[in-house]
């Protein structure tokens, strides 16, 4: 049994490791990097084998959104690009793919600035009017 002990410890720490790198993202999904003066790199996997047209669309404003890109081959796995992108950002970012027998689907807008997603709200604890301690220090339900 102490000869299984190196093993565990290897393979844990390899888990570790490997947990902490950045994976490309798939098809809905994609990674934006904003480069600086270089651009935007818009990169993906596409899981989808019967794939017919890929386009990646750029917007300054996450509404009105223009084509930018047709991917020559819209079927191959590992793809993207790197978008000389106008110097105003934020740059918000889509995917648009069209899959055999004309099913198309939009993937979630990414953004070069801010994050999209709203500020969950925090809830203040607000007591009961229903449920309560008496002037005894019992418990009171009161039902509406």
């Amino acid at each position: 049994m102490k000869w299984l002990s190196p093993y565990y410890l290897m393979l844990f720490g390899s888990m570790g490791i490997l947990s902490l790198l950045q994976a490309q993202e798939t098809l809905p999904n994609f990674k934006v990097k904003d480069l600086g003066k270089q651009g935007v790199q818009v990169s993906w996997l596409n899981p989808f084998k019967t794939c017919m047209q890929l386009s990646v669309q750029r917007s300054t404003d996450s509404i009105q959104f223009k084509t930018i890109l047709n991917a020559q081959t819209p079927n191959m796995y590992d793809n993207g690009f790197v978008d000389k992108a106008p110097t105003e950002r934020p740059l918000y970012y889509r995917i648009n793919y069209v899959l055999d027998g004309g099913k198309f689907y939009f993937s979630t807008i990414q953004s070069t600035g801010l994050s999209l997603e709203p500020i969950p709200s925090t809830t203040v604890w607000k007591p009961s009017k229903f449920v309560y301690c008496n002037g005894k220090g019992t418990p009171t339900i009161q039902l509406p």
